[in-house]
């Protein structure tokens, strides 16, 4: 059994280091300026992006998660090192692969001041899983089996498979974020005014415009917390962001959608650019078939031998990532270190393979790529070109349409970012039942280890090891994909306005403001 105290934490599942490169730092930059205890941190957000913002645990859309945590704030959350620290829990233990207990903090109040006990958490879970949000792990809320209260200030989960590796990162989010008692009791859509225990409580919510919070006074920790306020206005493009910046409207804007790095590394003075490496990568998937080119695993090895990653992180990035074989940078607590020279760049390597598999004079194939995703797709065009493989590019607009439900009609290759840590990234993309395993090629050996790997205790050391043997499988042993180097999180702030910047991560690895510790300078 292990037990996970404050003082500790335990490596992130999903984990990772942050990396920085060398635009900048988001993380720890101070400034001389006197601390502002009225204090009020405007981000910039496109708060029309997938249907607008929600910060309703069973309601939230697809890509919000980042955004309402300073509202809803659970269990446990995640640290700016990768390493899960308690939050509202005051302890949690995992006593084998289907059960954790939480011991929530004594005396925990909602917002409104009605009490958090077990029962509430509880009432809370069952509401997001019988919901179905469609911006939240569906496939891992339905885990749960069932939950007991063990005291009024403890409860347990138990799962239905052996899969808490899958399960536990939902303790660090809304998934599991407790919900007020009155809310769940009204009829009615709470999208801006649901009511939780997190740092802080919903002022207003102009939907597409404007949303401001205030500091949760209730708030277990909120003696520590500094900001008076928060504020999202609405940018509705990177181009907006970086002109609110320069003008003083925001004070941080990022986002995969809102800044590049370029825009990053062009930010000076009082204006801070930051480029972080995270735990995914820029990829080439595979509809692969028995019988058909890609379903030789001869000519799997030859495309990954054909691609110069160095050169791609050059021409794509400016240098500013990092070549990728496995999912997660050097420095992760996760990073398979054999698995990185797996493939070397080797032409005739390449060629010398798919004269093997039969292709001497040449290969055919054709991807579907979606906008932002042509530029690496041209730079792999050229590349493979020189292997003898001919990859013909057709723009997507619905990646699920053309390539996930087409099962291979449009083409036998698509640009899909994996960006869902381990072991999520296996189920979600790579093993023979997952959804982004387009043609549902079978995949035994990863498929053990995969499910081996979400049976462990995410903080042994069992588990580091299973994770760098399945990216070996996944990668080294199979060759699923190709992987090239790993995504940029980009962002800018202004430094004379942000007293410091901590971070904490959001499910997906990417550094969001922790609300709970930034503070604003006069």
């Amino acid at each position: 059994m292990r037990r996970h105290i404050t003082a500790l934490g335990i490596g992130l599942l999903l984990s990772f280091a942050m990396l920085l490169s060398a635009c900048g730092s988001g993380g720890n930059a101070s400034s001389s300026g006197e601390y502002d205890p009225d204090g009020v941190f405007v981000r910039g957000v496109d708060l029309t992006f997938q249907g607008g913002i929600s910060f309703d645990p069973a309601t939230i859309g697809p890509g919000w998660y980042g955004y309402v945590y300073p509202v809803t704030n659970s269990w446990l959350k995640i640290d700016e090192n990768g390493e899960y620290v308690m939050d509202l829990a005051e302890e949690v233990t995992v006593a084998n692969p289907t059960t954790v207990s939480v011991t929530m903090r004594p005396d925990l109040k909602f917002s409104n001041g009605e009490t958090l006990d077990a029962q509430a958490a509880i009432n809370s879970i069952k509401r997001t899983i019988e919901a179905q949000p469609p911006g939240l792990r569906l496939s891992e809320l339905k885990l749960v089996n069932s939950m007991t209260i063990d005291s009024p200030t403890k409860f347990t989960i138990q799962l239905t498979e052996p899969r808490m590796a899958l399960f536990y990162p939902l303790l660090a989010d809304a998934e599991t974020a407790p919900v007020s008692p009155k809310t769940i009791s009204a009829p009615g859509n709470h999208n801006g005014d649901i009511i939780t225990a997190g740092p802080f409580k919903l002022e207003s919510f102009e939907p597409g415009a404007r949303v401001r919070m205030v500091k949760n006074d209730l708030y277990w920790n909120a003696d520590n917390v500094k900001l008076a306020g928060i504020e999202y206005r609405h940018i509705g493009d990177g181009a907006a962001g970086m002109n609110g910046l320069r003008g003083g409207t925001i004070d941080f804007v990022a986002g995969l959608n809102l800044v590049s790095e370029s825009d990053a590394s062009a930010l000076g003075g009082a204006l801070q650019g930051y480029s972080n490496r995270l735990p995914g990568t820029d990829s080439a998937l595979f509809c692969m078939r028995e019988g058909e080119p890609l379903g030789d695993l001869r000519v799997r090895q030859a495309l990954n031998y054909g691609t110069d990653r160095d050169r791609v992180n050059e021409l794509y990035t400016g240098g500013k990532s990092e070549a990728a074989v496995g999912l997660v940078p050097s420095g992760h607590r996760l990073f398979a270190e054999e698995l990185a020279n797996a493939y070397p760049y080797d032409v005739q390597k390449a060629k010398d393979l798919l004269s093997d598999a039969g292709y001497a004079n040449g290969l055919n194939l054709k991807a579907v790529v979606m906008p932002n995703e042509s530029k690496h797709f041209e730079i792999l065009q050229a590349q493979w070109k020189e292997i003898g493989v001919d990859l013909q590019l057709t723009a997507a607009t619905d990646l699920n349409e053309q390539w996930y439900q087409a099962k291979g009609a449009n083409g036998e290759v698509a640009g899909v970012p994996m960006l869902r840590g381990i072991p999520g990234t296996f189920f979600r993309l790579l093993t023979s039942n997952a959804v982004s395993n387009a043609c549902s090629y079978p995949v035994p050996a990863l498929d053990t280890c995969a499910e081996a790997l979400a049976a462990l205790d995410p903080a042994s050391d069992e588990f580091v090891a299973k994770a760098v043997e399945c990216q070996e499988v996944a990668f080294k042993d199979s060759a699923l994909t190709v992987n090239t180097i790993f995504i940029l999180d980009n962002g800018g702030y202004n430094k004379s306005r942000i007293g410091d910047l901590p971070m904490q991560s959001d499910p997906l690895g990417q550094m969001q403001p922790d609300v709970t510790k930034l503070y604003m300078t006069r």
